[in-house]
Formats: structure tokens, sequence, C-alpha cells
């Protein structure tokens, strides 16, 4: 999923999958360094987490394919490529980079992100829809149903409540006023 959001907001599940081409890749000797919370800048990089530790971040590991499956480890060729999928579809930011060690030592040096990924390695999963509470306030009585017509010659003052932990105030405020539509209705017959 690369549909990204305002830079690195996510409304759907995202899968990184991630391709290790190595004649010696060891399965064991792949770690990652992790951080998944509702703010993460409040929360620690965990280093160091191993494909099955990934779980208790609400990350799903799932080796895909060894290319060289089957074939004898004496003949493995530099070609090799092991492929694992991460899914991530917990509402929450994420920041998660791999690292590998091969059979021989030797330590990744970066990593290779495909061209035209998005927010590869810091991004947020938001499936979450915001919530609307709307009460209107007449006469100093509060009303907090919506169907409730009421007639009055007061002004009327609409208390909104927008319950939304990503909330992108710019494009719902113009000029730090709310962008509502309003639809006036002729007050029935015999209403003044």
């Amino acid at each position: 999923n690369n549909d990204v959001r305002n830079g690195k907001y996510f409304n759907a599940d995202r899968v990184m999958t991630i391709e290790f081409t190595e004649r010696n890749f060891d399965r064991e000797k792949l770690t990652f360094d992790v951080q998944a919370s509702a703010d993460l800048s409040k929360a620690a990089i965990d280093k160091d987490i191993k494909v099955s530790g990934l779980a208790q971040y609400g990350i799903k590991a799932e080796w895909v394919s060894d290319s060289q499956e089957g074939v004898d480890i004496k003949n493995y060729t530099d070609g090799r490529v092991n492929t694992l999928r991460l899914t991530f579809s917990a509402d929450n930011e994420y920041y998660i980079v791999p690292h590998c060690v091969d059979n021989a030592g030797r330590k990744n040096d970066g990593v290779n992100y495909a061209k035209g990924s998005q927010a590869a390695d810091t991004f947020v999963i938001d499936k979450t829809a915001p919530e609307i509470q709307v009460n209107y306030i007449s006469d100093k009585e509060i009303s907090a149903d919506v169907n409730q017509r009421t007639y009055t010659q007061q002004n009327v003052t609409a208390l909104v409540k927008i319950t939304e932990k990503n909330f992108y105030e710019e494009k719902n405020f113009v000029e730090n006023q709310m962008a509502v539509n309003v639809t006036g209705a002729e007050a029935p017959e015999g209403i003044e």
C-alpha cells in the first residue's frame, strides 16, 4: 500500500515486502529496529527484535520464499533471495528498519527501498474515521438531538466536538473557523 496521505498517513493495512539477496543468508540473524505506538515521540526504539518478536508490536510476519529452497547449502549462489512479508494492520505510528548479518559475520550496509516507496521506514496506519458530536445551545438549554427542531428568536450556538487522533487542521479549518455548509429552511406554517 503506497497510497500515502499528507506524507505518512495510510487509511488501510500496509504490507512491507523485504527481499534479502545473499548467498549466506540466515533468517535467525535478521533483526529490526522497531517503534509502534500511538505517539512515536514518546516511545523508545527497540533494537535487535527478531522476526518472531514482531507480533508484540502488532506486526504480522510471514516468510514467503527462499529462491534456492531445496538446494544443498554448498550449492547456494549469490543470487539467492529470501522474501519476508510484514503486515501492519493496527492503528498506530510505526518506525521499522531491518538489519541482517550473514554467516560470514558481514552486516548489511543500509536498506535499498524500491523506487516510488512512500514513507518507507516511518508511517501511520489510521483506519479509524473521525467522530463528530454536535450539541445546540438555545435559551441556555443544551440539546444533543440534531433532529429536534427548535424555532426561536434567540441565537442558537452549535458546539462541535471532533474526536480524531490524526486531525489535519489545515484541511478542516479556514482562518481558524471550521468549514461548515449551512442550509437554511423556512419555518413551518404558523410559526414565525
